[in-house]
């Protein structure tokens, strides 16, 4: 799974180099959708609209592997400072990695 891909190629990249059993989430429906019809010869390679805090419609376990590469950046946005998050962004922070982690 790749949590907030946007219309990054890293889906089309890793199927090209042979995992045909990808599923990539945003939160945007526009952006979804130009993928979905961008890539809909990509067979096994799913496009769902999704908020990374509420990721209850996969059972525990679906995924081996899950892959966040600025989701959390973008979350984390209003931070004045990466290495000293306020209480609430800590909070996103974690209840992301636990909706993940289940």
């Amino acid at each position: 799974m790749c949590l907030g891909c946007g219309n990054s190629s890293l889906a089309v990249e890793l199927y090209n180099d042979g995992f045909k059993n990808l599923v990539n989430t945003d939160y945007s429906p526009v952006v979804i959708s130009h993928m979905q019809s961008k890539y809909a010869s990509l067979d096994g390679v799913e496009w769902i609209v999704m908020d990374v805090m509420d990721m209850s419609e996969f059972p525990h376990a679906s995924f081996d592997v899950v892959l966040e590469k600025g989701t959390l950046d973008a979350l984390l946005v209003g931070e004045k400072d990466p290495w000293r998050l306020s209480s609430e962004a800590e909070d996103v922070v974690d209840a992301v990695l636990k909706r993940v982690f289940n």
